[in-house]
């Protein structure tokens, strides 16, 4: 179907991806890879205080450079491993938090719960999760942020399906 014009509107590609993520439809778009998304999101929501956990993906400021906008930088420990109190410190006096978990290039996590009670007690931020890596593991279903996007209301979760599907050169992604 490549050389097929897709439906403008997106329906086939978002019900497919919903069914995929285990999502409602209206909590899904397709995107032009994750970084459409990564620069988007902080030019509609609040970003005027955002933090980014480093060393991670270049992409994160790189779409906040575009709107001028900086960012304070939450450092992963000596051993490159989330410190999750010092994210929770950061979350309390941002507006957005981009986390890459699993984080890329280092590899470190944040499982599930820590994750989800650093999102819950900060309403304040929007936390911008960045999964692309963890649809790779084994785990993924019990693992993924996505299925709490609703429930929390302050999380966006991004994608790049170009990764899992090794289509690097299509540039797809998606949001939750």
């Amino acid at each position: 179907y490549l050389n097929v014009y897709s439906d403008y509107k997106n329906i086939d590609i978002n019900n497919d991806l919903a069914r995929f993520l285990q999502v409602p439809v209206e909590n899904v778009a397709i995107c032009n890879g994750s970084l459409e998304a990564i620069y988007a999101i902080p030019r509609i929501l609040d970003s005027s205080r955002t933090s980014v956990v480093v060393p991670t993906y270049w992409g994160y400021e790189a779409g906040l450079k575009t709107i001028d906008k900086e960012c304070n930088k939450v450092q992963l420990t000596n051993d490159f491993e989330f410190d999750l109190k010092k994210i929770n410190e950061a979350a309390k006096k941002s507006t957005m938090m981009f986390i890459c978990n699993p984080n890329n290039p280092t590899s470190s996590y944040i499982f599930k719960k820590d994750m989800y009670e650093i999102v819950k007690n900060n309403p304040n931020c929007h936390f911008v999760i960045d999964e692309s890596h963890m649809l790779l593991h084994d785990d993924y279903f019990e693992e993924t942020m996505n299925c709490e996007v609703e429930k929390l209301g302050n999380v966006t979760m991004v994608y790049s399906l170009s990764k899992l599907f090794s289509v690097a050169g299509l540039r797809v992604g998606a949001v939750v």
